[in-house]
């Protein structure tokens, strides 16, 4: 087996061979962007059917909580 020494070696290499082989206007395209996961989840309709789903398991264990603790309430009564 490789101890943990040689295997940050390797990746080291493998690191240094993979950023050397590639162009540098791949690191100076100067473009940020990024994804508003909050408004992704509200706006779209994966988004609001996976809410939904959320929603109806909560309801659904929310009730199974209910009657448990009812049923502990009458037990101990």
């Amino acid at each position: 087996m490789f101890t943990k020494k040689t295997v940050a070696a390797i990746l080291s290499v493998f690191t240094l061979v993979i950023v050397s082989g590639c162009d540098s206007s791949v690191f100076t395209q100067g473009k940020v962007g990024y994804i508003n996961l909050e408004r992704l989840v509200k706006e779209s309709e994966m988004g609001k059917a996976a809410m939904a789903d959320i929603e109806a398991l909560r309801q659904e264990k929310q009730a199974m909580i209910s009657q448990l603790t009812k049923e502990i309430s009458d037990i101990q009564e």
